[in-house]
């Protein structure tokens, strides 16, 4: 739980409204599962290592199988994304987003705005299965000026203790992955 404050994820778990199930893994390791109200659901794994680490994020906000209650979710969905990319930092990162045509209309340009407001794109790719279903996978890496600039120490209360947890959530260097699931 000190973990999931102190690193600014528990900010993002209540901005939508969820339950926060974590735990810490020894000697190293993270792992929450957040469920909401509405149904939806986020996890983040986070395994470190000495020569680099690994986090990712999943979640399924914003999507729902009822098309009557479908709405624009660009918004809220470009929103939690950017609190994550906020939360990690990485230097680099992948976003899997999978959709199919009813969700379409309903995402827009999420996640990806908010990831493009943050980083550069290098590669993006589309897999089309089935009909109607479809996987975008989109690359990212921090701006040069970004790489070679040392983090900005800030003096709030939950950056003071996320600069206190282990490297596996604070380092630049490591990579992040990132899936987003709207299917309608």
């Amino acid at each position: 739980a000190a973990m999931t404050r102190g690193s600014g994820l528990g900010e993002l778990v209540s901005s939508i409204q969820g339950e926060i199930d974590d735990y810490c893994f020894a000697p190293c390791g993270y792992s929450c599962n957040v469920h909401t109200k509405c149904g939806a659901y986020a996890m983040v794994h986070v395994t470190p290592q000495e020569e680099c680490s690994y986090a990712s994020f999943e979640t399924n906000f914003g999507s729902t199988r009822d098309p009557e209650q479908q709405g624009d979710v660009s918004s809220s969905l470009n929103n939690l994304v950017g609190k994550v990319l906020d939360v990690f930092r990485p230097a680099r990162f992948t976003i899997t987003l999978f959709t199919d045509q009813g969700a379409e209309d309903a995402i827009g340009g999420a996640p990806f705005e908010a990831a493009d407001q943050r980083y550069t794109r290098r590669q993006c790719t589309s897999t089309h299965f089935e009909q109607d279903y479809a996987a975008t996978i989109v690359n990212y890496v921090a701006a040069a000026a970004d790489k070679k600039r040392p983090r900005e120490e800030d003096s709030s209360p939950v950056r003071r203790a996320a600069q206190q947890l282990p490297r596996m959530l604070r380092s630049r260097s490591d990579s992040f992955s990132m899936e987003v699931g709207n299917r309608a």
